[in-house]
């Protein structure tokens, strides 16, 4: 039996009950960061504001060239999302 240390159980716990935090704060600083687009499941899983999300790849796109074709191929990504989640 190998035996754990104190810290690894004390990280273990901390992402074990804030989780879904966790998770929306580094989907959106991925969007804003890399300008990736959350899932619709994603979204609604976590509860996740759409203004804020919002926000987040603005922020990103300010980055960019408006003819840059990265902006435009994550801008239609994040076009057919919106749509999803406003179906929902």
């Amino acid at each position: 039996m190998v035996a754990s240390c104190g810290n690894t159980l004390a990280v273990r716990r901390y992402y074990g009950r804030n989780r879904s935090n966790i998770i929306k704060t580094k989907t959106l600083l991925a969007c804003r960061h890399e300008g990736r687009v959350p899932r619709p499941n994603t979204i609604q899983m976590y509860s996740m504001s759409i203004d804020d999300i919002l926000r987040a790849f603005q922020d990103w796109q300010e980055h960019l060239a408006p003819a840059d074709p990265l902006r435009i191929k994550q801008t239609n990504k994040m076009n057919a999302v919106l749509a999803q989640c406003v179906r929902r």
